[in-house]
């Protein structure tokens, strides 16, 4: 019973360390990002004012057109991106927080995708909980975690499948859980043990930045997010998050 109890209390240990490091390794992340997102706005300002005063002129051929509409487009996007960069690792107060439906998250950004979804012969299943209660969050941050989950478990599925989304309420730990999972390719053994750290990924395009930020918000709400392979294929996410202020 000693040696059994000595086992459990380092491992606890363990899983605690990991964990400080874990958050450590975010951290510093969070402020690199943070200070990356801030130097590249003033420039990409810069840059769409020029395209926006090019806009204006005449002697522009109709492929110079067309190829202006595109550089803006995508500095747009660059825009948005670094915005929601920012909004991630900006210090937030806990009056930030608002009551927030997560079922109704889950069907926005459901809506959001669902063309992408028919599009890779997805079929999509969402299985909310009606008693679902509503959970102090960061809404818009919130919803980036639910898109990420989603477009992660999209880009697992090469040739097609399907995405199960549900969620339910833990009365006994009042927590609500949210569970994505797919029929893919499942996540690659050594790398799950790191999924959620920067730069672990096994995808051809892509960062690995989203799982790790996915990661950072759902502990700024102080929730906890694990992923598994399932036994009949594919991979499941899992994110528990408190009902109540902590």
């Amino acid at each position: 019973d000693l040696y059994e109890t000595l086992q459990i209390s380092l491992q606890q240990e363990k899983a605690i360390r990991d964990q400080l490091v874990q958050n450590e390794r975010l951290a510093v992340m969070g402020r690199l990002l943070a200070t990356v997102s801030h130097e590249l706005n003033n420039p990409l300002q810069a840059i769409q004012n020029a395209l926006f005063l090019l806009k204006e002129e005449t002697n522009f051929s109709t492929q110079g057109k067309q190829d202006l509409e595109i550089v803006l487009a995508e500095s747009e996007r660059m825009a948005s991106m670094i915005e929601r960069l920012r909004a991630t690792y900006r210090p937030i107060q806990v009056e930030d927080f608002i009551q927030t439906q997560i079922n109704n998250i889950i069907e926005d950004v459901y809506a959001l995708i669902s063309t992408h979804l028919r599009h890779n012969q997805i079929i999509f299943e969402f299985h909310p909980d009606p008693s679902l209660p509503s959970i102090p969050a960061l809404a818009d941050q919130i919803r980036q975690v639910v898109l990420n989950l989603l477009m992660n478990a999209v880009e697992s599925m090469t040739t097609g499948g399907k995405l199960t989304v549900g969620t339910s309420f833990l009365h006994d730990s009042n927590e609500i859980l949210f569970t994505v999972s797919d029929t893919g390719k499942g996540i690659a053994p050594d790398l799950l043990p790191n999924i959620f750290e920067a730069f672990v990924t096994n995808k051809q395009r892509g960062t690995g930045l989203g799982l790790t930020i996915s990661y950072d918000i759902v502990m700024k709400h102080n929730g906890r997010i694990t992923a598994e392979n399932c036994s009949t294929g594919g991979a499941m996410f899992s994110v528990w998050l408190p009902t109540y202020n902590g």
